[in-house]
């Protein structure tokens, strides 16, 4: 990992010095059920809200990956017909914002949970981009999990164990074992 896409990681997914792990709020924003889309560009997410109707939207990295961005389908005021917009997420050392508004939230999934609730914002179906990677059914390798999605898709995670559990004492001596097998 570049030093560059670790520190674009923090910027999105940071800090970690607070009670929530970076980890857990990557994981947070990849299961939410407004079914993140990650990497779309502008022009893609045009293509996939045209015809939504009013209210409906998806959330992005912004084209530059510095950040997010929330793109929806709103009523243009002086056309009043659908089109489509798209607001960066503000990201401050309190937390996340949409431009409009000076409303904090911790986690930018905490923000999008309360446009749905608050502003009659939709999600868009699309299909789940990241739903393979928490699939219940996984293969194990050796220490690494990989998802049963095929080998193309395959995602892999090195399970880590606590240290009591890998230290295993027989009767003629310890052995380091990891995953019930010698190392």
């Amino acid at each position: 990992v570049k030093i560059e896409d670790f520190g674009a990681l923090d910027l999105l997914f940071g800090p970690m010095s607070d009670g929530l792990m970076m980890l857990d709020r990557i994981v947070n924003l990849l299961k939410a059920d407004f079914k993140f889309q990650g990497p779309v560009g502008k022009d893609e997410c045009n293509k996939l809200l045209q015809g939504e109707s009013v209210g409906k939207f998806l959330l992005r990295f912004s084209s530059d990956m510095s950040g997010f961005t929330l793109s929806f389908v709103r009523v243009s005021e002086s056309q009043q017909k659908p089109v489509i917009a798209h607001v960066r997420i503000q990201r401050h050392p309190g937390g996340f914002c949409l431009p409009s508004d000076s409303k904090m939230f911790g986690r930018v999934d905490e923000l999008i949970n309360y446009l749905l609730h608050n502003e009659k914002l939709q999600p868009t179906y699309l299909p789940p981009r990241y739903d393979y990677i928490f699939r219940d059914k996984l293969a194990t390798a050796g220490d690494y999990l990989a998802n049963d999605y095929g080998t193309e898709n395959a995602t892999f995670s090195l399970i880590v164990e606590p240290e009591a559990k890998r230290r295993k004492t027989g009767e003629g001596g310890g052995e380091e074992t990891r995953g019930g097998e010698n190392i």
